[in-house]
């Protein structure tokens, strides 16, 4: 029986196997248009690297759940310490221990025509020395594919929740303790009901319709007028439905593939959000041999954003007016190669006009070995961060060890703290490569990222200037097994984020390092314990934004216990 994963990975041992069921889908929603490919990552928590990283070199490893329904529940306790919640004041944090009351539940139900899966697990956390950050979190991951009419009509639903920094510069969720001032919970949720029709070996059409609604709410906005000038609208909410037509050749034309495909996308929401677009594409492609594939595109989309909502600062009793629309309009065109070595291994590049600019996208994932794996994305666009949150949550599934990926097998984050969270419409440059090693009693991981956001559209006049920013990463993961119920991990990261937000222009260089020990006193009793040690080094801009230079080190220790029932 698997070892018992541990909270911070989200899942427990007992459950792993549950998890697979959304690997039985009967279909993964297409990319949205516009949609920026999501960061690479094995997780956005520490601990539990080698189930991770099972799910994604071997999903079928796990198992598959057995037809009817599963409850799994599990509960775990936690006793934190710091001496210093980061994101009070400018230098210096308050110390307080931290209790955190972690129940969570495992659904799973599988039948003839439906798969699903419900993993909810909420954080109570209560600090002895600062009241007024108790709180409670939300994490949940959940999906059901349903076949309404076997071989022709499906529905596919959606849910997702997380907590994360609103301002970048922080590492994973258990590696620094944040103030509710400085984090903001994300939702999202989906219906996608789509139909689909095969005309023998010709030709196979495919028309649906998806309907999400996604927030994102800063738990308390400003603090003390020292936050970035992005916390006006920063709690916003994305209401959209979403329609598309696909036509795609089947393998009567051999070498050749051809396609159609007409999508549009109505969106409602607070500040930038209110937008439509919409999109029309030919495709042709040539099988040049069973590797290489040539790609072309030729299409024409429109993109129109409103302009950001009225602001009135209390505090300064100031009122700020409507913020200018964005509009933009043109034809489509793309070409490059996809190229697949092995069965495992599939890399697609591309250049051209798409996605509201012109670039590369890349694609990558490729299988240097049946224990060693490389992924990398590149990927440029005109978004908001509510709409990547809405794209990445719509176009994900859950690997074998629960955590999502793309239709490629892909690891997928939906939620980054480096990066922060953004209330503006920008264009979104991505960048991501993620190796993974796993030997019989050790595990690597190493994740690097890069994001840069230029400003194209405000949520209110008040957040208007140059609030571009860039960041970028690295992190390494070591999980090592001394024996069967005894594991170490060892983490690392380094980085940097630059805030162009002019209240508090300022660059933030990060450095964390954390070792934690897990013991399984049973296959379904676990405890832990683990120390972070963190650094956010704050330098102004130009002498701008009344920060003076600071180093924030903060010391994190955690001990707990983890039992699945």
């Amino acid at each position: 029986m698997p070892r018992p994963v541990l909270p911070g990975a989200g899942r427990s041992g007992a459950a792993l196997a549950i998890t697979a069921a959304l690997v039985l889908a009967p279909h993964l929603a297409p990319p949205a248009h516009a949609q920026l490919l999501p960061d690479t990552g094995t997780t956005v928590d520490v601990g539990g690297l080698r189930q991770q990283l099972e799910g994604l070199l071997a999903p079928a490893a796990a198992g598959l759940p057995t037809p009817g329904w599963t409850i799994v529940p599990a509960f775990g306790i936690e006793e934190r310490w710091t001496d210093h919640l980061q994101g009070v004041g400018n230098s210096s944090g308050r110390s307080s221990f931290i209790t955190y009351i972690l129940p969570s539940v495992m659904i799973s139900g599988q039948t003839a025509r439906t798969s699903t899966t419900i993993n909810y697990s909420p954080s109570l956390q209560f600090y002895t020395e600062n009241g007024d950050q108790n709180r409670i979190s939300h994490n949940l991951n959940a999906g059901s594919q349903i076949t309404l009419v076997p071989e022709l009509l499906f529905l596919d639903l959606r849910a997702f929740g997380g907590l994360q920094p609103t301002y970048g510069g922080y590492g994973p969720n258990n590696t620094v303790a944040t103030t509710r001032q400085s984090e903001t919970q994300t939702f999202g949720v989906s219906a996608h009901p789509y139909m689909r029709e095969r005309f023998g070996d010709v030709a196979v059409a495919e028309l649906g319709a998806t309907l999400s609604s996604t927030l994102q709410n800063n738990l308390a906005g400003n603090y003390g007028g020292q936050t970035p000038a992005t916390t006006p609208g920063n709690s916003q909410n994305l209401l959209s439905q979403q329609e598309y037509l696909t036509v795609n050749s089947g393998p009567d034309f051999e070498r050749i593939s051809a396609g159609l495909s007409i999508t549009g996308s109505q969106s409602t929401g607070g500040g930038v959000n209110n937008s439509t677009r919409y999109d029309g594409r030919v495709t042709l492609n040539y099988a040049v041999n069973r590797d290489i594939t040539v790609l072309t595109m030729l299409g024409y989309d429109s993109i129109h954003y409103g302009g950001g909502t009225p602001y009135y600062n209390q505090a300064f009793n100031i009122y700020y007016g409507n913020t200018a629309a964005y509009n933009q309009s043109g034809i489509e065109w793309s070409g490059g190669l996809r190229w697949e070595p092995n069965p495992d291994s599939t890399i697609t590049a591309t250049y051209g006009r798409q996605y509201g600019t012109q670039s590369a996208q890349l694609d990558a994932s490729y299988a240097l070995t049946a224990r060693t794996h490389v992924y990398a994305r590149y990927s440029q666009g005109i978004t908001t961060s509510l709409e990547q949150r809405r794209n990445a949550i719509n176009s994900s599934t859950l690997n074998g060890a629960g955590n999502p990926v793309g239709g490629n097998g892909t690891p997928q984050q939906i939620l980054n703290n480096f990066y922060g969270t953004q209330n503006y419409l920008a264009q979104v440059t991505n960048a991501s490569v993620t190796a993974v090693l796993l030997e019989d009693r050790d595990s690597f991981s190493l994740n690097l990222g890069y994001q840069e956001n230029r400003q194209l559209g405000a949520a209110n006049t008040a957040t208007t200037g140059p609030l571009n920013n860039t960041g970028y990463y690295g992190m390494l993961s070591w999980e090592h097994d001394f024996r069967k119920d005894l594991q170490s991990f060892l983490f690392g990261q380094t980085g940097s984020f630059k805030n162009g937000a002019t209240r508090s222009n300022q660059n933030s260089d990060t450095q964390i390092l954390s070792l934690r020990l897990s013991y399984s006193i049973s296959d379904t009793l676990n405890t832990y314990a683990q120390y972070s040690w963190s650094s956010q080094g704050y330098q102004p801009v130009n002498g701008t934004g009344g920060l003076v230079p600071t180093n924030q080190p903060s010391n994190l220790v955690i001990i707990g216990a983890h039992k699945t029932f």
